[in-house]
């Protein structure tokens, strides 16, 4: 999505017919996007944060189970 804003805004600049207003519109676009970038960004990584410890958890417990069984004991489930 930026790239195709930014090829909008240089074809639009090239343009000598273009308006002052037309390329400050392509520019609160462009940057519109980089916001919602930047704020899905912040949502997403203390989900994904919270993700990966849940399987460092499970990936734990099932360490302990496989050292168990080959130790021979019986699996605590």
């Amino acid at each position: 999505m930026l790239r195709e804003e930014g090829a909008e805004i240089q074809k639009q600049s090239m343009d000598a017919n273009i308006s002052v207003e037309t390329l400050r519109t392509a520019f609160a676009d462009a940057m519109e996007a980089l916001d919602s970038i930047n704020t899905y960004k912040q949502e997403a990584l203390p989900k994904m944060r919270d993700t990966i410890d849940q399987f460092k958890e499970l990936a734990a417990r099932g360490e302990e189970q496989i050292q168990q069984l080959e130790k021979g004991h019986k699996l605590s489930l």
